[in-house]
């Protein structure tokens, strides 16, 4: 943690709230999240009722998003009010289920208040979805508040007492820490970081001392290989050194030498020479390479979304290299989770400082990000409409942190 206390209003349980010292001594072990919801008690007679809202759970690298719909039907033949509550999250991405819900509902008006109503979800787990929705149904207890044990007839009817009124609903949901963080649950495909003894870096060990017997040229220099190893790891290497070829020792590429350098290494030893491939140009021509070498793209692209993720979480703080990482994942949509990840961070640690620096105003290369950043297919989604977006809908919910001593 940047600090004790984050941007937005947050509880920090189990440690001395004024003692960072004491925070480093603990480690975060769940976090609950409040969002209160004020709904006018207003409709016209024997309508429908309708009232939908968003607000996301968010920590450091992972923002969640949730929407509430809060419906009142006319029901025939009986013409009554059928109330429903639905809790759904966002359904383009998998989201962890929270380990505890409650559902708290009062009626206002004027001085006058209910009893709060506390009720847990009916959950389930829909077939296309790892996650469910979180719903209360008819005959809940909850629900019925707003029926029978209120008065006569419905609070949002125009006879009950409380119409012209309000009712402030509470979601209180808690989730592990681990569901908001990033998990490598295998060893980054990066030379530097092979552990000794490693087979791939066996492989590269005992080819440092045989010599080279092909050749790629490229727009800035030259790359030896060797003929074994391009046959075995890929079709278009078997295809080009077949008996027709057997005294082909080179070819002349279209790429950069580091292109070409970090793809054949992956191809050939399952590694990228270096970390350091956060350059939208580099990657195209990585990408481009690969094609052509026919290297299994998906996962080739799951890899160098690892990396981009790697790179990213060595630069929490670093609000420079997070832009350039979102610039770089927002052309290429097979980057979308570390986008997502870039648009996180950015409304958690550097929103204030994103908002000053990258706007219409801004001049030279941070003007030329705002409007990349500006643009998609449909502008509501594009990163910077995303990040006011996420930062309003995180504004609205309360965090809590527990911590448990180290």
């Amino acid at each position: 943690m940047s600090g004790c206390i984050k941007l937005f209003q947050e509880i920090v349980n189990n440690v001395p709230i004024n003692d960072c010292k004491a925070v480093a001594e603990h480690v975060l072990s769940s976090i609950t999240y409040l969002f209160h919801w004020t709904i006018p008690i207003v409709r016209s007679p024997g309508a429908s009722f309708f009232h939908q809202t968003h607000f996301y759970t968010i920590y450091e690298t992972f923002a969640y998003e949730w929407t509430i719909n809060f419906i009142g039907s006319r029901q025939w033949p009986e013409m009554r009010t059928v109330w429903r509550l639905f809790l759904d999250h966002c359904k383009i991405f998998t989201q962890p289920s929270p380990s505890a819900i409650v559902f708290r509902l009062q009626l206002i008006k004027n001085e006058e208040c209910s009893p709060q109503i506390t009720s847990v979800p009916d959950a389930y787990h829909a077939a296309l979805f790892s996650n469910g929705n979180y719903r209360l149904f008819e005959g809940n207890p909850l629900l019925a508040s707003l029926i029978e044990e209120l008065g006569m007839y419905s609070a949002f009817d125009i006879n009950s007492r409380w119409y012209g009124g309000r009712a402030m609903l509470t979601i209180e949901m808690s989730f592990a820490a681990s569901n908001f963080q990033i998990q490598m649950n295998k060893t980054l495909p990066i030379q530097s970081l092979l552990k000794d003894g490693d087979f791939r870096k066996k492989l590269k060990d005992i080819y440092e001392h045989i010599e080279p017997d092909f050749i790629f040229k490229t727009l800035n220099g030259d790359i030896q290989s060797y003929k074994s190893l391009l046959y075995i790891s890929s079709p278009y290497f078997r295809d080009l050194l077949s008996s027709d070829n057997i005294t082909l020792n080179q070819i002349t590429l279209n790429y950069n030498r580091e292109a070409v350098l970090q793809t054949l290494s992956y191809m050939i030893f399952g590694m990228f020479e270096s970390s350091e491939i956060v350059d939208p140009e580099l990657i195209l021509q990585m990408l481009k390479c690969a094609k052509q070498f026919q290297l299994r793209m998906t996962q080739f692209d799951d890899d160098i979304g690892r990396v981009l993720a790697f790179q990213l979480l060595n630069n929490l703080d670093n609000l420079d290299e997070i832009i350039k990482i979102l610039s770089l994942t927002h052309r290429q949509q097979a980057y979308y989770q570390v986008k997502r990840m870039c648009i996180a961070i950015i409304v958690e640690k550097h929103y204030q400082r994103f908002v000053q620096e990258y706007n219409s105003n801004a001049v030279g290369e941070k003007l030329d990000i705002f409007e990349r950043l500006s643009s998609a297919i449909m502008p509501n989604l594009s990163p910077i409409n995303r990040i006011h977006s996420i930062y309003r809908g995180v504004m609205a919910c309360q965090r809590i942190l527990h911590y448990k001593k180290i």
